[in-house]
């Protein structure tokens, strides 16, 4: 098996207003591009109107620059990784991790409630090396621009904030079986007919 990632990112945005979705429409990202790699800056929802039970709109992270070989047999599994927290007593959870491709969200949400790490940045992954999220990913898919994932949070406490500084994505695959060079088979001479040994005991 093989792997390529974790890659970042190089698109980054969120569901406008007029385009929320129930339940995903409470409040918006600030400075969502800031997700494309870890650093000092993170994306934040710090609004004092992101209250309990309150979910923040759907946001995608979209053109990792995967190059995975067109003869790979099959892509094996994939690993998303989010580096976050989240202030109060509550903390706020994922309620929505899924990938997308060009026609839109596919396969499973793993958000299942995770609750986000406090206090500091933390790594937390979803998915793994055999996991292809009920997605049946190609490589077209995930070599394509429009692979990636979407993603929201649901807040606990009142008055609480969440920060997120990174979406990585690691991708698992099974490259192409390239055949050993094998060895040169050795030709026995042709034997020489009893008439030639004679022939050369003989002299003649």
């Amino acid at each position: 098996m093989a792997s390529q990632g974790p890659r970042y990112p190089t698109n980054a945005s969120y569901v406008t207003t007029d385009a929320a979705t129930v339940p995903y429409d409470d409040d918006d990202w600030v400075s969502i591009t800031n997700i494309m790699d870890a650093g000092a800056n993170n994306a934040s929802i710090t609004s004092n109107t992101f209250d309990t039970n309150d979910y923040s709109f759907l946001a995608t992270a979209t053109h990792f620059g995967f190059t995975i070989p067109t003869d790979a047999t099959s892509i094996d599994g994939i690993v998303v990784e989010t580096g976050a927290y989240a202030t109060g007593a509550s903390r706020a959870s994922w309620e929505m991790l899924q990938l997308l491709d060009v026609s839109g969200p596919i396969g499973s949400n793993k958000a299942a409630s995770t609750v986000l790490p406090a206090t500091a940045i933390t790594n937390q992954s979803f998915g793994g090396a055999a996991d292809t999220w009920s997605a049946s990913p190609t490589v077209s898919m995930v070599n394509s621009v429009d692979f990636g994932i979407q993603f929201a949070v649901q807040q606990h406490t009142d008055n609480a904030d969440v920060f997120l500084d990174y979406v990585r994505i690691t991708v698992y695959y099974t490259p192409a079986v390239v055949p050993k060079p094998g060895k040169a088979l050795r030709v026995s001479p042709t034997p020489m007919p009893p008439w030639r040994w004679a022939s050369y005991y003989s002299g003649g």
